[in-house]
C-alpha cells in the first residue's frame, strides 16, 4: 500500500517520508492527476447552464480545497 495514498497513524496524519521512494511519489501524483481529471470531466458533463456554483465552485471544492477525509 502506498503510504501517500493511505491514512497514516503518525502525528497530523503525515506519511513516513523517510521510507518513500520515487515510485510512491509517482503513483500518488498520478492518482491525484486522475482524480482532478475526473472532477473536470464531471463539471464538463453537467447538462445545466454554466454558473459560478456549478463550474468554478464545483471544481474548487473537489480539486483545490477538498473537505478533509478524516480528522487527526
Amino acid at each position: 500500500v502506498n503510504p501517500l495514498l493511505a491514512p497514516s497513524a503518525l502525528p497530523y496524519g503525515l506519511p513516513d517520508f523517510a521510507h518513500l521512494g520515487v515510485a510512491e511519489y509517482r503513483e500518488a501524483i498520478q492518482a491525484g492527476m486522475e482524480s482532478s481529471l475526473a472532477a473536470v470531466r464531471e463539471v464538463i458533463a453537467n447538462p445545466e447552464p454554466p454558473t459560478f456554483d456549478n463550474t468554478i465552485a464545483a471544481f474548487w471544492n473537489v480539486v483545490i480545497m477538498p473537505a478533509p477525509e478524516h480528522e487527526t
